[in-house]
């Protein structure tokens, strides 16, 4: 019994010397490796794209850059042997920088810094900054912005609470081109509404106001539905099939027999044409997915789908030409467009999904929906259709 004791005490210790070896450099030192060549330092926004030669050694593993940015944190970049450049990023200004630029070796061995000098380009949160606009939108103010560097910057929209307190109300990480976000929520008073733009590297902005100051939030109505009426024009499709009917979608009724229905293979391009029954400014189409057995987000729900306005009479033939187009959409679970349906995606579907119309002065009175896409069909469907805005006196 003593023997298979001690046996069994060698064999974790020699099993713990094994798992603590993992932790040793790759290989035995070879000592200092040589340095990286400079061959080109190309400024970019915020930063610059360092390129290099890495010097004729077996043992080299990576390249590594260590540099302070401009709100005086220091970071590093790490390239692996495969590759020849480095894009050093994160200042905030246009002033003159340097960094130290090392090889190190499978012994995890630093060579001596190769120091370079570089003065960044506009950083992208400067950049986007100058694009800042915020207005008065219904219920609340409508923040946009252009990105022309598609980096990829959290955006900090605030307002004055009910004490007058500037608060955050919304954070949202953006790395579109053309962007906007609608904060909601407020009554037709003067208020308070301002934004940061901050990036990864800890550099933001200062606060941004609107130009004029305080602004009124426009007052939200709901269009009503009794004035409302389908129009059937020439190259529309036909939403009754299947036993169902367009007039389900507006009916303030929702679930899984009760919708607007198209046949097979309308999809792409499946139109409908709605006369609200008055002009108005609109600010929200709200529609609500067919529940298909406790399910959204599949088979012939709306995915992606364009938005086109008139305000005058149309002609019976549909033509495209007579519209003036609004806005496309594309219908995102919060939870991100893969993966699986969570109670959160379903619980946002079950109130209706708003997709938020940009900023017009247009008083539109008829409206068409063109399906661009369903989510795994050549038909599709739609519950409930609701419009917010301000209808015409």
């Amino acid at each position: 019994m003593k023997t298979v004791y001690f046996s069994f005490i060698a064999g974790l210790f020699l099993l713990f010397s094994c798992t603590e070896k993992t932790l040793d450099p790759i290989s035995e030192s070879k000592g200092k490796p040589g340095v990286v060549t400079i061959q080109e330092v190309t400024p970019q926004p915020g930063g610059a794209l360092v390129t290099y030669q890495i010097p004729n050694e077996e043992d080299i593993l990576e390249v590594k850059a260590v540099y302070t940015v401009t709100n005086g944190t220091t970071h590093e970049i790490v390239a692996s042997y495969y590759s020849n450049q480095l894009l050093i990023t994160g200042f905030n200004d246009e002033q003159a920088h340097s960094a130290k630029i090392y090889t190190i070796n499978r012994a995890m061995v630093a060579s001596d810094p190769v120091d370079i000098q570089f003065t960044p380009l506009e950083s992208s949160v400067s950049k986007v900054v100058k694009t800042i606009n915020i207005e008065a939108f219904f219920g609340g103010a409508l923040y946009n912005w252009e990105n022309t560097d598609k980096a990829s910057l959290t955006f900090s929209l605030l307002a004055s609470d009910e004490n007058g307190r500037l608060q955050t109300m919304q954070l949202a990480t953006s790395q579109k081109e053309f962007d906007g976000l609608v904060l909601r929520g407020y009554d037709s008073k003067p208020t308070l509404f301002a934004i940061i733009v901050s990036d990864r590297w800890g550099n933001a902005s200062d606060t941004i106001y609107p130009g004029e100051g305080l602004l009124t939030p426009l007052p939200i109505s709901t269009f009503d539905k009794k004035m409302m009426s389908f129009m059937n024009l020439n190259n529309d499709a036909n939403w009754g099939a299947y036993g169902m009917s367009p007039i389900q979608m507006l009916d303030d009724q929702t679930g899984n027999n009760n919708c607007g229905h198209t046949l097979d293979g309308t999809v792409p391009g499946a139109a409908l044409t709605i006369d609200l029954g008055v002009k108005g400014r609109i600010s929200d189409l709200i529609l609500h997915q067919r529940e298909m057995y406790g399910s959204f987000y599949n088979s012939g729900n709306v995915k992606r789908f364009e938005v086109w306005g008139r305000s005058d009479m149309p002609s019976k033939s549909g033509d495209w030409d007579e519209w003036t187009f609004i806005q496309e959409f594309d219908t995102e679970k919060p939870s991100g467009p893969s993966g699986a349906v969570t109670d959160a995606d379903i619980e946002f579907a079950k109130a209706g999904i708003d997709y938020v119309f940009p900023v017009t002065r247009e008083n539109y009175r008829y409206i068409r929906l063109r399906v661009l896409e369903s989510f795994s069909m050549s038909l599709t469907y739609i519950s409930e259709i609701t419009f917010l805005g301000a209808p015409a006196e």
